[in-house]
């Protein structure tokens, strides 16, 4: 089975309650991946955040923008995530999962934007 090469981004966002990630898939084998699902976690959190899988054709690459609803953290303080993915063989049928777990830093913002501020903004 085809299992993608993924990277978190060097800074986690926090805006509106929610914590933002782009995750980068690639496919580096010769076979195409396709048929699966990513989930992201918070460590410590019930918050996931699942998409399906791209299709990724050899030697291509795919981005997925994350959303997760959380707590905020200091700046400069690791966000802790998990991120795990499930696919299914196209041949035999059984799924297999592969999780890795990161600490991402908490981006530097001069001003963050809250929920009220927002649907405030929103009104006019």
């Amino acid at each position: 089975m085809a299992w993608p090469v993924f990277t978190v981004p060097d800074v986690a966002l926090f805006d509106r309650g929610c914590w933002r990630l782009t995750i980068r898939l690639q496919n580096a084998q010769a076979l195409p991946i396709h048929s699966g699902t990513i989930q992201v976690k918070i460590v410590a959190c019930d918050a996931i955040a699942a998409s399906p899988l791209p299709r990724i054709e050899p030697g291509q690459h795919s981005s997925l923008d994350i959303s997760i609803p959380g707590e905020n953290i200091p700046e400069g303080a690791l966000l802790p995530i998990e991120v795990a993915i499930r696919q299914r063989s196209p041949r035999t049928g059984t799924e297999s999962q592969r999780v890795e777990r990161y600490q991402v830093p908490r981006s530097k913002q001069l001003m963050e934007r809250t929920i009220e501020q927002a649907d405030f903004e929103n009104m006019f």
